[in-house]
């Protein structure tokens, strides 16, 4: 009965001071919302107390957190939003590392470029003999079928828009011996 599982949901539900209804059942160990076995699935609390008080999600919609506390499934702190929207309020909240704070910034060395990257399938040898072979006059096609990347890799790479720093060194030796006439 539709009945026995709101109260169901009401049983797990702890109203703290400020207005928050905090979700005090299971909690998702990474992302902190709260979850609860509804309609024959798991599914997030907050998403659930939306359906409760106000009636079906449209598809691609998501349950915002005005108070911005994952656990809160207050229906009066829920609104509906866009992927945009969720964004935008997680960087606007802070919720969402920008600039020095991101994690690309913390720890460089988790980007790895060029032959270092996990899926790189040439190395930075191969991206000189493309760049000297493509100035021989090769097409990019003809230097594609030689190396295990496709023609549109080879093109990034002679324009310089990929491999950037093998393609500056490259023009340095070109201009080194005269030959950077482009």
């Amino acid at each position: 009965m539709k009945g026995d599982t709101e109260e169901r949901f009401a049983a797990k539900v702890n109203k703290i001071p400020g207005g928050c209804w905090e979700w005090s059942a299971c909690i998702h160990v990474t992302t902190g919302y709260g979850l609860i076995r509804w309609e024959g699935k798991t599914q997030k609390a907050h998403r659930v107390s939306w359906k409760i008080n106000n009636g079906e999600i449209p598809a691609g919609s998501y349950v915002l957190h005005a108070c911005d506390n994952r656990k809160c499934v207050n229906p009066d702190h829920l609104s509906l939003g866009d992927h945009v929207q969720n964004m935008r309020d997680a960087v606007e909240r802070k919720r969402f590392p920008t600039g020095d704070a991101h994690h690309t910034r913390r720890n460089p060395e988790w980007m790895s470029k060029g032959e270092k990257h996990p899926s790189a399938k040439l190395k930075r040898s191969d991206v000189f003999k493309i760049l000297w072979a493509h100035r021989a006059g090769a097409t990019i096609t003809e230097i594609a079928e030689a190396y295990p990347v496709h023609r549109q890799q080879v093109a990034r790479i002679v324009s310089g828009e990929r491999w950037k720093k093998e393609y500056a060194e490259f023009r340095r030796q070109l201009a080194e011996i005269g030959g950077d006439d482009d």
